[in-house]
Formats: C-alpha cells, sequence, structure tokens
C-alpha cells in the first residue's frame, strides 16, 4: 500500500473472510472460523466496516488494525 503509484496500478478488492464454513440453515447462514468464534464476529465486522466505509486507505487501514486485535483476542 505505501509503495508509491501502488494503487494506480492495482484494483485491489478486500473480502473479509479467512479460512471459514459456511452453513445454510433453516433461519439462514451459519458460519463456522478457523479460530473460532471471535474471528467469525471480527470478520463480520470488517464486511460491515468495508460496506460503510468507501474511502479504500481507511478500509484498508481498519482492517489491518482489526486484524491485529483479533489476532491477539484468540492467540
Amino acid at each position: 500500500m505505501r509503495a508509491e503509484g501502488f494503487m494506480r496500478m492495482a484494483n485491489v478488492s478486500l473480502f473479509p473472510y479467512g479460512n471459514a464454513e459456511e452453513t445454510k440453515t433453516a433461519s439462514g447462514w451459519s458460519f463456522t472460523c478457523q479460530h473460532g468464534p471471535s474471528e467469525c464476529q471480527y470478520n463480520l465486522l470488517e464486511a460491515c466496516a468495508t460496506k460503510l466505509v468507501t474511502n479504500f486507505s481507511q478500509q484498508f487501514a481498519f482492517i489491518v488494525s482489526s486484524a491485529t486485535a483479533c489476532h491477539h483476542a484468540i492467540v
């Protein structure tokens, strides 16, 4: 992200998901994440943030920050 001109050369999209599995249930969907429920909660938070925040640099900064917090929460 900090390389000069990178964003002019690349089309980057963020998909907060991780190593998860989804299962269709009678009431919707159920997700199981590799590192447990905390990781699933952070994935949902990041997915919501990418929909609400339209500035890519702000999205990226938030994802990096929350991924770091998630890592510390589940280790």
